[in-house]
């Protein structure tokens, strides 16, 4: 995968990666409806999942994605159209 992370300010920050054949994916733990960002998936600890259109996708990673022990909710929008430079 090609992770590309793009910053905001706090929590309004959010992360972006391209899966091949699927296109970018972006992320963030705080609704985004100004972005067309729907509720599609959880983080809990090291791994991350959500759901788009009838895909699946999880992400397990070597540390905490976000902190504490609890459920996150995941807020994702899609661009299909993106291709990596």
């Amino acid at each position: 995968m090609d992770w590309r992370a793009e910053y905001g300010a706090g929590s309004s920050s959010l992360v972006s990666i391209y899966v091949p054949d699927r296109g970018r994916f972006t992320f963030s733990l705080v609704p985004r409806t100004d972005l067309g960002m729907i509720k599609a998936g959880e983080i809990r600890g090291s791994t991350m999942t959500w759901r788009w259109g009838n895909d699946e996708f999880s992400l397990n990673t070597d540390k905490r994605i976000a902190p504490g022990g609890g459920a996150y909710n995941l807020y994702v929008g899609h661009d299909v159209s993106f291709r990596p430079k």
